[in-house]
């Protein structure tokens, strides 16, 4: 679960089936019959939505790989060196495929990352070069 990307399609169910769960658990009825809302169930529960767990954790393997230096295996893996956190090119030949790209688990969690601190690529590398720096790593 930690390198799958959820996208908003794949969201939706997920934490419906966590809140039909949750009804079941709490013996709240079908939300046809209470009229209790998913969210208003989560909140009795005191649980978060599953997806927002799931993004959580993938955020904090993200930190750990964007510590590590730039020729770590781990980090190798992910992103290609030398820059601003750009997806790794498999293969020698990479032909063009038809149709839209694929998206790379780095870069849609990257992406995320960007619009909730409000910072640039450039500026997360050079604040995850100071964090590790301070820490040790470098």
């Amino acid at each position: 679960m930690h390198l799958f990307h959820f996208t908003k399609q794949l969201r939706a169910p997920l934490d419906g089936a966590q809140a039909r769960m949750l009804r079941r658990i709490a013996k709240i009825p079908a939300p046809f019959i209470s009229r209790i809302s998913h969210a208003r169930v989560r909140k009795r529960c005191k649980v978060l939505p599953f997806s927002s767990q799931v993004l959580k954790s993938q955020l904090r393997w993200l930190g750990h790989i964007l510590r590590r230096p730039e020729d770590d295996p781990l980090r190798l893996v992910c992103f290609e060196p030398g820059t601003e956190l750009r997806p790794r090119l498999t293969g020698t030949s990479w032909k063009k495929r038809v149709g839209r790209p694929r998206s790379d688990w780095g870069q849609v969690l990257i992406s995320i990352l960007c619009k909730f601190t409000h910072k640039t690529r450039s500026e997360l590398l050079e604040e995850e070069r100071r964090n590790a720096e301070s820490e040790g790593w470098w």
